[in-house]
C-alpha cells in the first residue's frame, strides 16, 4: 500500500513529514481504514499487523489503540482485553523515546498481569536488541512466533536477532518461512540478502536485493545494499547505475551519495568521489563516516592536510570513532607531526584495545620518533592479539 511504502519503507523520515504531512495523514486514515475493513472481514492478521505499524510510529494515536483492543477478542491472540490502553499506549510511548530499560521492566510487569502477548513480547525483543541483548531478544521473538505462527514482523525481528548472534543458518531459515507466509515481503528479502552475504554467498544475495526490488523498486535499504554487492563483486558500473536509478527517486539522500562515492573511489574515479561524499556531507552534514571516507579520498591523493581536517571533523562528531583516529595518526605523520601522530593513536588504542593494527601503527610512529624499546612493546601486543598481523 502507498503507506507502507511511504511511512514504513522510508521510516517516516524528517524531510518527508515536513514537505508532505497532509499527505501522510492521509496515508494513515487510509491504512487505519483499511485495517478496519480487514477487522470487518475477519482478516485479524492483517488488520492487526497495520494497527501495530501505525502504532509503533504514532504511540498516542486512539483509533489505533481502539481498533487492536477491538480485534483481540476475535483473534485470540492479539492484545489481551485486560491489557489497558493506557498501558499499551505508554508501552510503545517508551519504546519510541528510548527508555529502553523501562521498556523491559514495563514489558514484563505487562507480561505478569495480564499473560502472553504478542505484541507486548515484540516490542520487549526489539528492546532487548537495541541494548545489545541478543540473547534475550532471540526468545523474545521466538515466543512471539510461538504465540502467532501467522506473524511475518514476528520471523523477520527473530531472523534478525539470529543473524546479529551469528546464527545464520537459523536466520535464514527464518527469513525464508516470513516469505513462505508473505511471498511479497520485501524487508525479509533484504535481511535474507544480508545473511547470504554474511555466509559469502554473494550472487544469491543479490538476488534476493533484486527480488526487494522488484516488489519496491523504491526500498531504499535494498537500494545500498544491492548497490554495495554489485561493488563488492567488482561489477562497479552496475553499482554506480544502481545509485543514479535511485537517485532520480531519492534525489537528497545523503546515503546513496555516500554509497556511490565509495564505488566511485574503489573505481580510480577520485574527483567524482570527492564530489558524491560532498554531496552527502551537504545533505546530512552529521554522519562521521563520510567524513572519514572523505578523508581517506584526501589522504589517497596525498593531500594530508584536508585529509586531517575531515578526520578531525569525523572526531568532533563521534569522539569514539576509532578510524577517524587512527587515520588522522597517519596523515599526522606524513606531515612530519609525529608527536601529534602518536597522541591521536594512543587515542585510538585506548578506545579499541584489543586491535591489532591499532597496536602496529602505534609500533610505526614510536620507531618513526627513535623510541625502538617502546616500539617493539606496541608490535608485540599487536602480534599477541593476531599472530598474522603483519602491519
Amino acid at each position: 500500500s502507498d503507506f507502507e511504502k511511504i511511512a514504513i519503507k522510508d521510516e517516516l523520515r524528517p524531510d518527508i513529514i515536513k514537505g508532505n504531512a497532509a499527505r501522510l495523514l492521509g496515508l494513515v486514515d487510509r491504512a487505519l481504514m483499511k485495517a478496519q475493513s480487514h477487522a470487518k472481514k475477519g482478516e485479524w492478521q492483517q488488520a492487526r499487523q497495520l494497527y501495530e505499524e501505525v502504532l509503533l510510529r504514532f504511540p498516542k494515536n486512539t483509533r489505533a489503540q481502539k481498533g487492536l483492543l477491538d480485534i483481540s477478542s476475535g483473534e485470540g491472540m492479539a492484545p489481551q482485553p485486560d491489557i489497558s490502553q493506557s498501558d499499551l499506549n505508554k508501552l510503545i510511548e517508551l519504546y519510541q523515546t528510548g527508555q529502553l530499560e523501562d521498556v523491559i521492566t514495563f514489558a514484563q510487569s505487562i507480561l505478569f498481569k495480564t499473560g502472553d502477548d504478542p505484541l507486548v513480547w515484540n516490542v520487549l525483543g526489539a528492546a532487548c536488541k537495541g541494548l545489545g541483548r541478543t540473547s534475550e531478544a532471540t526468545l523474545a521473538f521466538e515466543r512471539v512466533t510461538k504465540l502467532d505462527p501467522m506473524n511475518v514482523t514476528g520471523y523477520l525481528n527473530l531472523g534478525v536477532a539470529l543473524k546479529d548472534q551469528g546464527l545464520l543458518e537459523d536466520a535464514i531459515a527464518t527469513f525464508q518461512k516470513a516469505l513462505l507466509l508473505k511471498p511479497d515481503y520485501p524487508d525479509a528479502f533484504v535481511n535474507l540478502g544480508n545473511t547470504l552475504k554474511a555466509q559469502g554467498h554473494l550472487d544469491q544475495a543479490l538476488e534476493a536485493y533484486q527480488n526487494a526490488l522488484r516488489l519496491d523498486p523504491n526500498h531504499l535499504q535494498a537500494v545500498l545494499n544491492m548497490g554495495a554487492g554489485l561493488q563488492d563483486q567488482g561489477s562497479f558500473e552496475a553499482a554506480l547505475e544502481v545509485y543514479r536509478s535511485a537517485l532520480d527517486r531519492h534525489k537528497s539522500h545523503p546515503k546513496i551519495y555516500a554509497n556511490m562515492g565509495v564505488t566511485l573511489q574503489s573505481a580510480g574515479h577520485i574527483e567524482d568521489a570527492i564530489k558524491a561524499y560532498k554531496s552527502a556531507i551537504h545533505l546530512e552534514p552529521t554522519d562521521p563516516q563520510t567524513y572519514i571516507n572523505l578523508g581517506n579520498v584526501y589522504f589517497d591523493t596525498g593531500d594530508y592536510k584536508d585529509a586531517e581536517d575531515a578526520y578531525l571533523t569525523a572526531i568532533s562528531l563521534n569522539p569514539k570513532a576509532t578510524d577517524a583516529y587512527n587515520n588522522l595518526s597517519n596523515a599526522l605523520s606524513h606531515q612530519g607531526r609525529l608527536e601529534d601522530a602518536q597522541k591521536a593513536i594512543e587515542v585510538a588504542v585506548s578506545l579499541e584495545p584489543d586491535n591489532a593494527k591499532f597496536h602496529a601503527n602505534l609500533g610505526d610512529i614510536l620507531a618513526d620518533q627513535g623510541a625502538f624499546d617502546k616500539a617493539i612493546d606496541a608490535c608485540t601486543v599487536a602480534l599477541d592479539i593476531d599472530p598474522d598481523n603483519h602491519a
